[in-house]
């Protein structure tokens, strides 16, 4: 079965994701993780971002998997190292490619033929699997969704407040609505995540009980 969760940035829904995931043993993956992995693979192979085209969806050129919210290529742990500046500017430069995000897409379908995921992103319940068996769509305001990224950025010592975060996720939510890259799904249980974590896990929980 595949479960899709999409929100806002910063709305939690990466987390709400892995814990639902836990709860029902199924494989979490985040759809940003995925890009970012992706584009540290093609650093590796020397990809010129700035010239280069992405002509192909053959999964097994990656060489990626998901593991209890970390990602690999191949053996290799790379869960820290896709988080580097160097591959979020290549994310940057390549993410508004529609063959970049085709790419994605495909890997992401193949990948969900084995086994039973829940995807989060901001598009995988309408772009990537729109007939998936379940989807969520999270919602939380923006002083909250700043709050809660600001306490992340402060446990990884980046120098920043409130304000600047609540800018950043301010243009970022117009930038997703202008492109069109973050819909909710018609088909979606909607999620107020400003509740418990718990709360809304349960409530996400008894939805996909009786589809198991």
């Amino acid at each position: 079965m595949i479960i899709t969760i999409d929100g806002y940035s910063g709305s939690g829904k990466s987390t709400l994701a892995r814990i639902l995931a836990e709860k029902l043993d199924y494989t979490h993956i985040d759809a940003g993780m995925l890009f970012r992995a992706i584009t540290l693979s093609l650093m590796r192979k020397g990809f010129d971002f700035h010239n280069d085209q992405i002509d192909n969806c053959d999964a097994s050129d990656f060489d990626l998997s998901f593991d209890r919210g970390r990602v690999y290529l191949g053996e290799e742990d790379v869960t820290d190292g896709v988080k580097d500046p160097a591959v979020t500017a290549n994310v940057s430069i390549i993410g508004a490619s529609e063959s970049f995000r085709d790419l994605v897409y495909c890997i992401q379908q193949k990948v969900a033929q084995n086994r039973n995921y829940v995807f989060s992103g901001r598009d995988t319940g309408t772009a990537v699997f729109p007939k998936a068996e379940l989807k969520f769509f999270v919602m939380a305001d923006l002083t909250t969704r700043a709050e809660r990224r600001l306490r992340q950025y402060l446990r990884m010592g980046v120098d920043t407040n409130l304000e600047n975060v609540k800018a950043d996720l301010a243009k970022r939510d117009e930038y997703d609505l202008a492109e069109k890259s973050l819909i909710r799904p018609e088909d979606s249980f909607e999620i107020d995540n400003t509740k418990s974590i718990e709360e809304v896990v349960d409530f996400m929980f008894a939805k996909a009980k009786p589809l198991l």
